[in-house]
């Protein structure tokens, strides 16, 4: 499932919502975000800096409730079901049940 963040919606306001949906699952019976990633680093890395596009371009994954969640471009969060057979590398992004971050900045 893909969520498409709203201008001024918080990081992790979105990434417990697109997993709420997701998963058809409350947001209140979603275990903790900060048990999965740190959401003042989601923070740095993916929000608006006054309104304007962050410069730095990437995408971060990690797993939270029973997702893999995967945040690109500071835009959209990509929500993918995870099965008891650990997913298949993507797009040279390695799955290891922790984050992964790839950033870059642009000039």
């Amino acid at each position: 499932m893909k969520y498409q963040m709203n201008s001024g919606e918080a990081v992790s306001t979105a990434v417990i919502q697109a997993v709420s949906t997701a998963e058809n699952t409350p947001v209140q019976s979603l275990p903790p975000l900060t048990e999965s990633v740190d959401p003042d680093a989601l923070y740095n890395i993916f929000s608006l800096q006054n309104g304007k596009t962050p410069d730095r371009w990437g995408s971060t994954s990690f797993t939270f409730s029973t997702s893999l969640v995967t945040i690109s471009h500071s835009e959209y969060i990509e929500v993918t079901p995870m099965t008891n057979a650990a997913p298949a590398a993507d797009a040279g992004t390695e799955y290891s049940g922790t984050q992964t971050v790839q950033s870059e900045t642009r000039r």
